[in-house]
């Protein structure tokens, strides 16, 4: 498998699994949500919550943990965009922005599929989250390739130094 396939097949991949966690219903994930919350206050803790507690901390970090998971899985889908259509282009401020816009487009057709989803709902909200998460996404992996690129420049350039001075030497 070459790379720009394997860059496009983690990609949709991620997509997919966007898509998945769209498809569940607001119940199951509820309990998904709060069963993260509850599991890992208990791991802190080193405790089994009451069900008292269980109803805080759930009424505490749902709307975090819930707004969070959109930042992050929307991080990764532009970090992935952007590194995916730099194998298939020249990557410039442009590119950057074509990847953002993808995300965001599919951040809302995201939004649709989940309003028709029982006991979900669209949300604006969501989707400025979402176009957050892709930009860092897509800024973090711009100043990766940035450092990178300027690591082969400086490569370069020291070879450059030392081919003149072996040519001045040799003069």
């Amino acid at each position: 498998m070459t790379k720009k396939m394997f860059k496009l097949t983690l990609l949709i991949g991620w997509m997919l699994l966007i898509f998945l966690f769209s498809n569940d219903t607001g119940e199951v994930s509820t309990k998904k949500s709060d069963g993260l919350i509850v599991g890992t206050i208990e791991f802190l803790l080193e405790r089994d919550l009451t069900d008292a507690e269980k109803i805080k901390y759930i009424d505490w970090f749902v709307t975090p943990v819930r707004k969070g998971a959109h930042l992050l899985i929307y991080f990764v889908l532009g970090y992935l965009m952007i590194s995916t259509l730099k194998e298939f282009r020249l990557v410039d401020k442009r590119t950057y922005i074509f990847a953002v816009i993808l995300c965001v487009l599919y951040s809302i057709s995201d939004e649709v599929h989940q309003y028709f989803v029982p006991g979900r709902s669209a949300g604006v909200i969501d989707v400025l989250i979402d176009t957050v998460g892709s930009s860092l996404g897509v800024w973090n992996w711009a100043n990766k390739y940035k450092l990178k690129t300027r690591k082969i420049e400086l490569k370069l350039l020291k070879k450059r130094k030392k081919v003149k001075k072996q040519v001045d030497s040799n003069e």
